[in-house]
């Protein structure tokens, strides 16, 4: 009995000591982070620059989608279409994100023509859409759902059908929903911090 309590002991002591060797690389992890996204966000810059420095966030913080995203948009406003939608497929495994990838992926398969293909991204789009307003809109995106809408109906005119066969059920988004911010007074908090959230860009 005595062995098996020094073992546990042992086994116990030796996986505090490992997660403690493993928190100074957790902290720098996120300073390379935050580091590579404040480059990322500073200034006016060009596409070619923009593209690069989203390309150091990416690879600093692989899994932060905002980052893809963008990095995502990025490209296909450079006509990069086919890595803009590896990017924007890497981004939907995220989760910080919402539905913002399936627009883009709908505008990357509607340049290239895929008429199918656009439709069911800006269907899949405006559905998880509609649950993301229910949430209270938490990446602020509601605001293009009239855009993609009209996006939609376009791809639908171009093979043929209408906006009733994808079965959409969804309210349009109310002013009120979109400003609740601005008419609710804010939770007071007995925190200090203060938190930064990047939204991603759809246009």
């Amino acid at each position: 009995m005595i062995k098996l309590n020094s073992l546990a002991l042992s086994l116990y002591v030796g996986a505090a000591l490992i997660s403690l060797w493993s928190v100074p690389s957790t902290f720098a992890q996120s300073a390379k982070c935050h580091e590579a996204e404040l480059r990322a966000s500073q200034g006016n810059l060009n596409t070619a620059d923009k593209e690069v420095r989203l390309r150091e966030f990416v690879s600093a913080c692989p899994g932060n989608g905002i980052a893809l995203n963008n990095l995502a948009l990025t490209l296909e406003h450079q006509g990069k279409l086919d890595e803009a939608e590896r990017y924007y497929r890497r981004a939907l495994t995220t989760s910080n994100v919402g539905s913002a990838p399936y627009a883009g992926i709908g505008d990357v398969r509607m340049a290239k023509g895929d008429m199918r293909g656009a439709i069911d991204a800006y269907t899949k789009f405006l559905r998880e859409l509609e649950k993301e307003k229910q949430r209270g809109d938490p990446v602020q995106i509601a605001k293009h759902e009239r855009t993609y809408l009209n996006r939609l109906r376009m791809a639908l005119n171009d093979v043929g059908e209408n906006i009733q066969s994808v079965n959409l059920r969804f309210k349009p988004v109310k002013a009120k929903s979109i400003t609740r911010s601005l008419l609710t007074k804010p939770t007071k908090s007995r925190g200090l911090s203060v938190q930064w959230h990047r939204r991603p860009n759809i246009d």
